[in-house]
C-alpha cells in the first residue's frame, strides 16, 4: 500500500542532550489533544480523497514523545474510538529511557497498531558518549522481544566511528537489525571519510562471513538503478509522501523545517518548496552515483539554503558507501556463482551495476583494501 506519513512533532522538549542532536532550539512547547485530532481528521480526508495513497501512518516525534505519553495515548485511543476511512497505523520514535512499566504494558496492548523504533548508538559505551551516559536506562530486551522486526536506529559520530563496526557487531548479535547512518552537521574531515570506509569494509567482511543475516543498508546501494538513464535524482518524500506539523500545529515538508531544528523566518510556502525542488544542483551531473543518491532536502536546506544543494561530507561518506557496497556485491556474487545457483534477472542488473560503480573506482581514489579479485 502507498503509505501517507503524517508526523507529530508531540514536544520540542527531551530529556537527553545527545551530543549530535540537530535539533538546537529546544523548549517546553508541546502539542496539544485539539491540534493532534484536527491533524489527524484532516490528514484521514486528504487519504481518502488522494490518488496518491491507500492508508495513513501517524508517526509520534519530538524531542523525546514519551515526554507526552498520556498525549500520545489519547491520541492512539480516540483514533480507535471510531471508524476511519482509510487504514491506518502509528509510529513512535524513542530514546528508549523513559519506557516505564506502565508505558510497556500499553505497548504490549497496542501491538498491532502501535510499532516503536528506538535509538541507540552501538555498544554502552557508545551509547553514553553520544546519549548523556544514558546505557543504563534502556531496556534492550523490551525493545527486541516487542519489536523484532524494527531496526534500531544507530548514529555514528566523530567520537565513535572509530567504533562503528564494533557497535554494529554488538547489537545484530544481540539480535537486532540494525540502521546505522552518519550524524548531520558533524566536522567530519578527510581522516573521518578513511575511517569510515575501513569500518564499512569490515563490516561488509563481517556480514559475508555470516549470510544467515540481513546485511545492514548502507552495504545495499541499488545498483541496478546505474543501467538507467539520468532523469530525475531519488528523494526522500518530504512534502508529499511524508508531511510534519509542529506542537503548534504547522505543517512543513519534513520534520528538518521545523521551528525546533531551523531559526525562524527560514519557512518556505508550499509553492516555494516545490519551485525550489525542481531546481537541480548541477554539480552532480556527472557524478556516477546519481541514480542512487538520495537528497535528504531538510538537511540541504539546513545547511546550504538550498532543498538540492549536497554539502560536501554528504557527498564523501556517499562515495565511501558506495565504494564498499560495490565491493561487497561482487563478492556475494563471486560467491554465489561458485556455488553454482542460478540468477534472477534483477540479480544480474544489479551485478551489472555494482561491477559498473567497482571499475570507475580507481578514478575516485578507492584503494581495495581487500585486494580481491571481484572477478564474477
Amino acid at each position: 500500500m502507498n503509505v501517507k506519513c503524517c508526523c507529530l512533532i508531540l514536544t520540542d522538549a527531551c530529556n537527553l542532550n545527545c551530543s549530535y542532536c540537530y535539533e538546537r532550539r529546544k523548549s517546553p512547547r508541546r502539542m496539544t489533544f485539539a491540534t493532534a485530532r484536527q491533524i489527524i481528521e484532516q490528514e484521514f480526508e486528504t487519504v481518502a480523497k488522494s490518488e496518491l495513497f491507500d492508508s495513513l501512518r501517524v508517526e509520534f516525534f519530538g524531542g523525546e514523545p514519551f515526554l507526552e505519553f498520556e498525549l500520545m495515548r489519547q491520541i492512539v485511543e480516540w483514533t480507535t474510538s471510531a471508524p476511519r476511512p482509510v487504514p491506518y497505523s502509528f509510529f513512535a520514535t524513542t530514546n528508549g529511557t523513559l519506557i516505564t512499566p506502565e508505558i510497556k504494558e500499553w505497548l504490549d496492548a497496542q501491538k498491532e497498531l502501535v510499532n516503536v523504533g528506538l535509538s541507540y548508538d552501538g555498544t554502552p559505551e557508545m551509547q553514553n558518549v553520544n546519549r548523556s551516559n544514558s546505557a543504563k536506562d534502556v531496556d534492550l530486551d523490551f525493545f527486541l522481544s516487542r519489536y523484532p522486526n524494527q531496526t534500531i536506529k544507530t548514529t555514528i559520530s566523530k567520537q565513535t566511528l572509530g567504533s562503528f563496526a564494533e557497535g554494529v557487531e554488538f547489537l545484530t548479535e544481540l539480535g537486532f537489525k540494525v540502521n546505522p547512518s552518519c550524524a548531520c552537521g558533524e566536522d567530519w574531515d578527510e581522516s573521518d571519510y578513511d575511517e569510515f570506509r575501513r569500518q564499512l569494509a569490515r563490516l561488509a567482511k563481517y556480514f559475508l562471513e555470516r549470510p544467515e543475516l540481513e546485511p545492514i543498508e548502507l552495504l545495499n546501494v541499488p545498483f541496478y538503478r546505474l543501467l538507467e538513464p539520468k532523469t530525475t535524482r531519488p528523494r526522500c518524500g518530504a512534502g508529499v509522501g511524508f508531511v510534519a506539523y509542529d506542537a503548534a500545529g504547522d505543517e512543513f515538508p519534513c520534520h528538518l523545517f521545523a521551528p525546533v531544528v531551523l531559526e525562524g523566518g527560514k519557512a518556505l510556502s508550499k509553492e516555494e518548496f516545490q519551485r525550489r525542488l525542481a531546481q537541480p544542483d548541477r554539480r552532480c551531473d556527472a557524478c556516477l552515483a546519481f541514480n542512487v543518491c538520495t537528497i535528504c532536502v531538510g538537511y540541504n536546506y539546513g545547511t546550504s539554503g538550498e532543498l538540492t544543494r549536497q554539502d560536501r561530507a554528504t557527498c564523501e561518506l556517499f562515495q565511501r558507501r558506495c565504494q564498499v557496497s560495490a565491493w561487497f556485491k561482487t563478492q556475494q556474487f563471486k560467491w554465489k556463482k561458485e556455488k553454482g545457483e542460478p540468477f534472477s534477472v534483477d540479480e544480474i542488473d544489479e551485478m551489472k551495476g555494482a561491477l559498473l560503480y567497482y571499475k570507475n573506482c580507481g578514478q575516485l581514489g578507492f584503494q581495495n583494501e581487500t585486494e580481491e579479485n571481484v572477478y564474477v
